[in-house]
């Protein structure tokens, strides 16, 4: 997810102080942008809004994370066994018989869904 970033911009007025000599611009704004739905789209906040914002995207910074340190994690712990299966002889069963540790190898947009922003994929 992208993060909220401040901005200035000009209007269409053409004796506005935005377009003076040196020009003025409005704002400060802040702005969300992201791609939903393949499309990208623009959210002007407000300063609360931004604030929860950034929050909200260092959350899902710090979930997505954790959940690469597990796969890593499984990816490792499943080496060791397959290599101690050769080295014993053993046979194993790689499908985890629990349906949700099989997870751990899904996109997470599989994994978890939150309600209105699933399939919000970042710009940046």
């Amino acid at each position: 997810m992208s993060t909220p970033t401040l901005y200035r911009d000009g209007c269409g007025k053409a004796n506005c102080r935005c377009h003076g000599d040196p020009p003025q611009p409005h704002g400060p704004y802040i702005q969300w942008t992201a791609k939903v739905d393949g499309k990208i789209m623009n959210r002007r906040l407000s300063p609360r809004e931004a604030e929860l914002f950034r929050e909200w995207i260092d959350n899902d910074r710090r979930l997505r994370a954790q959940i690469d340190q597990l796969r890593a994690l499984a990816a490792e712990a499943t080496d060791l066994i397959i290599e101690e299966a050769r080295r014993t002889g053993e046979e194993v069963e790689l499908r985890a018989k629990n349906p949700r540790l099989s997870l751990l190898h899904e996109p997470l947009e599989t994994i978890c869904e939150v309600p209105g922003s699933a399939r919000v994929r970042s710009t940046t």
